[in-house]
């Protein structure tokens, strides 16, 4: 598969991918009043899946620079005919340099707290069920200390 082929091929499932994700972002806004969003809190849902869209269109923004810019400009070093005119201003490498230390910076450890907060979250659970076991009565007060 040449690097246009990977391209569109790329942009076309960043679209379906954004389209889906913005699909059930809406219907999530639309159905905050049910009972099972209205307990794992619409907002935060919709948060989540809202920065999943903006996580989808800074990689695809990523690989665009890549393979219009960078495999482009090796191929213009061999070749100066195929100097591409739409990397020439620059804008595109600069996003694509802005969100990959975006990415590295706080994308990426967001995910690894967030499973390190569930492996506390579930430890603490597993005290509150032991402390029911030995004492036989609801460790309430133990879970509001947390």
């Amino acid at each position: 598969m040449n690097s246009e082929a990977s391209l569109i091929l790329f942009g076309v499932l960043t679209l379906v991918i954004t389209i889906g994700l913005t699909t059930l972002l809406v219907l999530i806004c639309q159905r905050r009043e049910m009972q099972a969003i209205k307990i794992k809190s619409p907002i935060l849902v919709g948060v989540s899946l809202a920065a999943n869209i903006i996580f989808i269109l800074q990689i695809f923004v990523i690989q665009l620079d890549q393979e219009l810019c960078i495999n482009s400009q090796k191929a213009a070093e061999a070749d100066p005919a195929v100097e591409n005119q739409f990397c020439r201003f620059k804008a595109l490498q600069v996003c694509s340099v802005i969100f990959g230390f975006v990415s590295m910076a706080l994308i990426e450890p967001l995910a690894l707290i967030s499973y390190l907060l569930r492996a506390v979250r579930i430890r603490r659970i597993f005290q509150c069920q032991e402390e029911y076991l030995r004492k036989d009565e609801k460790s309430a007060a133990m879970i509001r200390r947390f």
